[in-house]
């Protein structure tokens, strides 16, 4: 399944060249993304911090709208990427788990009435 997620970058204080681009874009398409197929773009902010580098993503979700936000602080930018990008995905899996969960439940309290109202015609209760 491809993604058409606009990716957009933004450096402070640093250039973000071709290859940072590019494996930004290979790790949130394979890893950050999966479950968030509603995502219409993304923002990446990737800026030096003194010795450090701090990474921002903003995902939103075209749907909802909303947005998912993670950080990430590391002493490379592509680790500083990783960090914030496994923030993104398990914030995205508890999304899509709690959605789920919440469709299960509702699905079992229709079939638990179903049952409740046939026993009622019955007249067993």
């Amino acid at each position: 399944m491809r993604y058409t997620v606009q990716i957009r970058f933004y450096g402070k204080h640093i250039g973000i060249g071709d290859s940072l681009k590019q494996y930004i874009k290979d790790i949130l398409l394979s890893k950050g993304i999966k479950r968030a197929s509603n995502a219409t773009s993304a923002s990446i902010n990737v800026q030096k911090d003194g010795p450090s580098f701090a990474t921002e993503i903003i995902l939103h979700d075209g749907t909802h709208h909303e947005e998912i936000v993670a950080h990430g602080v590391n002493k490379d930018p592509y680790g500083s990427v990783d960090i914030a990008i496994s923030k993104m995905a398990k914030q995205i899996n508890k999304r899509y788990d709690k959605m789920k969960n919440r469709h299960k439940k509702h699905k079992e309290e229709k079939q638990l009435r179903l049952m409740m109202e046939s026993i009622e015609k019955q007249g067993v209760v």
